[in-house]
């Protein structure tokens, strides 16, 4: 994912007077994601060949036919979360920033917590939205995607009440 969001980088404007640029943000948060996707290949890898060494003889690998697959939760979650994230990016463009992260942080939330606070869930994920809605906008002066089905439905709602 890191690399996906570093290669669409490459097509922002260059700053002419700035360090960093209109690309700095997303570049230097793809660059973390890669490094952060590396180590938890490396982790991964290290622990299944931590669980598929014979304890008798520490490089005597063990038959893949003898030891059983077993699809655990946290393999689970993780394909979950990255699958909420994929669709997050592609929905982005389409429902606009507040939209489509009320809907992903809730449904993350929801997912994620083991009391399944409905009430609790969506003030979180509002609040979440909200906050960072303000960070990127106001503070950073970062401008979100709207969505075309919000310009579509403001367009509509101004041609109605005129």
């Amino acid at each position: 994912m890191g690399i996906f969001i570093y290669t669409q980088t490459v097509a922002l404007p260059q700053a002419k007077f700035e360090f960093y640029g209109p690309a700095g943000v997303p570049r230097f948060l793809a660059i973390l994601m890669i490094i952060f996707g590396f180590m938890f290949i490396f982790a991964f890898l290290k622990n299944m060949i931590k669980k598929y060494y014979n304890k008798k003889n520490k490089y005597e690998l063990k038959e893949a036919s003898k030891v059983p697959f077993s699809f655990k939760k946290k393999y689970y979650i993780a394909l979950v979360s990255f699958l909420l994230l994929f669709f997050y990016v592609y929905f982005l463009g389409n429902f606009g920033f507040i939209v489509i992260t009320l809907l992903y942080l809730f449904t993350f939330i929801l997912f994620i917590d083991k009391r399944k606070n409905i009430l609790q869930s969506s003030l979180l994920a509002i609040l979440i939205t909200f906050a960072l809605y303000y960070l990127f906008e106001k503070i950073c002066l970062i401008y979100l995607p709207r969505g075309m089905v919000l310009d579509k439905l403001i367009s509509l709602a101004n041609t109605i009440f005129r």
